[in-house]
C-alpha cells in the first residue's frame, strides 16, 4: 500500500501529547501547513512516529488530531513503518507544530497471477510507468513472511517498488534492492532505498523477509541464518522476474542489494546459499551491521561489497579475518566503520552509503 511525491532526506518525529489550551486571545492564528513523508519507526509506548522528509520537524498530535486512511479512521497503533503519512498541521503560540490531521496514504497495488516458485510470471508492466510512481506487487501463492510468522495479520507477500524522479522509459535504470532489519517488514514503502539514493537515478525495490521456521518450533532463530537464505532464494528469483516484467528498462550491469542487521544477514545468507545465482543476478552488496557470516567471497570476485559497521559491534580481529577473506576471494570490499552509531542504522549515515552507490570512495579499501 502507500503511494507517495517525491520528497528528499530527512526526518519528521510526531510526538502524541494531550490537548493544548486554545491560544490566548489576540495571538495570530497560524496558517495550516501540510507535509508528506514515509513512516520510519513507530513507538506506540513514547507515542511517536518518525517520517523521512525533506528536513527533521516535529509535529504533536492531541486527542483531536484525525488520523485515517482512505475513509476509515485510524489510531497511532494503525500506523506503520512504510506507511506514507499526510500531516496536516499549524503552530501554536509557543511556535511548536501541532498536527490537526495525519493520513495514511494509498500505493498502487498489482496482483500477480499464481504461478510455481520459479515459473514463468503473470505480471504485466504498467503503462505508463513515470516518474516518483509507486506501486506494489502481490505474490498470494507465496508462504508467509518472516514478519507475518511473528505477527499474524492476513497480509500476502508483496514487493513494492518506487521509481525515481528522473525516471524516463527509453533510458536503462540502475536497481536498489533493499532488505530491512528484524523480521524484514512487510514489503512495503521502501523508504530507506528511496533516502539513500534522494529518489533519483535507481529504481527503489523493498522485499520482505521469510523464514522457514515459525516462532516456537524447531530449528527457530530470530537471526536469519544460512537455511533460511536456501529457503527464501528461490521466492526472491520469482519476485525479482516480476520486477523485470512490471519494469522492462532496468539495466542488467546495475543492480545492487543491501540490508541492515536481518536484511544484512539475509543478503549474506543468499549470496552463500544460491548457488552463486545471488551473485551473479547483483553487481554490487552492501551489508550494515549485519552478514560477517559471507563465505562465498570468491562468487562476488571483482564486485564491490561494502561493510558498514558501527562502532564497538565489530572487534579489530574479526574485521581483520573479513578482509583476509575478503581479499582471498578477489572481492573488492571498501569498509566503513559509522562513528557513534552502535547498531543502528540512522539517516545521518545515508549520505556516506549514496556517495558508495554512486562509485565514490567512503571508508577503507584494504
Amino acid at each position: 500500500m502507500r503511494g507517495f511525491r517525491r520528497l528528499g532526506i530527512a526526518a519528521l518525529t510526531l510526538i502524541v501529547l494531550s490537548m493544548p489550551k486554545a491560544m490566548i486571545h489576540g495571538e495570530e492564528k497560524a496558517t495550516s501547513q501540510t507535509k508528506t513523508g514515509v513512516v520510519q519507526s513507530v513507538d506506540p509506548v513514547a507515542r511517536t512516529i518518525v517520517v523521512m522528509v525533506t528536513r527533521e520537524m516535529t509535529f504533536a498530535v492531541t486527542a483531536n488530531t484525525q488520523i485515517a486512511e482512505g475513509d476509515i479512521s485510524r489510531t497511532l497503533a494503525d500506523v506503520a513503518v512504510g506507511d506514507t503519512v499526510r500531516v496536516v498541521y499549524s503552530l501554536n503560540a509557543d511556535r511548536a507544530r501541532v498536527a490537526s490531521s495525519a493520513t495514511v496514504l494509498p500505493a498502487t497495488v498489482l496482483p500477480v497471477t499464481t504461478a510455481p516458485v520459479g515459473g514463468p510470471a503473470g505480471a504485466e508492466p504498467q503503462s505508463p510507468l513515470r516518474p516518483g510512481q509507486i506501486f506494489s506487487l502481490q505474490f498470494p501463492d507465496l508462504p508467509a513472511t518472516f514478519d507475518e510468522l511473528v505477527e499474524a495479520k492476513g497480509i500476502k507477500p508483496q514487493m513494492t517498488v518506487f521509481l525515481p524522479s528522473n525516471y524516463a522509459p527509453d533510458r536503462k535504470h540502475p536497481l536498489l534492492v533493499f532488505l530491512n532489519g528484524g523480521t524484514g517488514g512487510r514489503g512495503d514503502n521502501p523508504g530507506i532505498a528511496r533516502a539513500l539514493v534522494d529518489e533519483a537515478d535507481f529504481v527503489c525495490v523493498s522485499l520482505p523477509l521469510f523464514h522457514q521456521a515459525a516462532p516456537g518450533s524447531a530449528g527457530y532463530d530470530v537471526v536469519i541464518r544460512d537455511a533460511d537464505g536456501r529457503y527464501m532464494w528461490p521466492f526472491y528469483k520469482r519476485m525479482l522476474a516480476e520486477l523485470g516484467r512490471a519494469v522492462p528498462n532496468l539495466d542488467p550491469a546495475r543492480r545492487v542489494i543491501g540490508g541492515t542487521s536481518n536484511g544484512a544477514h539475509a543478503v549474506q545468507a543468499i549470496v552463500d546459499q544460491s548457488d552463486g545465482e545471488a551473485a551473479e543476478m547483483f553487481s554490487a552488496f552492501f551489508l550494515v551491521n549485519g552478514g560477517g557470516r559471507l563465505q562465498r567471497y570468491d562468487l562476488l570476485k571483482e564486485k564491490p561489497l561494502l561493510l558498514a559497521y558501527g562502532d564497538k559491534t565489530l572487534r579489530a580481529s574479526r574485521l581483520s579475518e573479513i578482509v583476509a577473506a575478503a581479499k582471498s576471494g578477489g572481492t573488492a570490499l571498501t569498509a566503513y566503520e559509522m562513528k557513534g552509531v552502535g547498531h543502528a542504522f540512522p539517516a545521518s549515515e545515508y549520505p556516506a552509503i549514496r556517495k558508495w552507490l554512486r562509485g565514490e570512495a567512503i571508508g577503507q579499501t584494504p
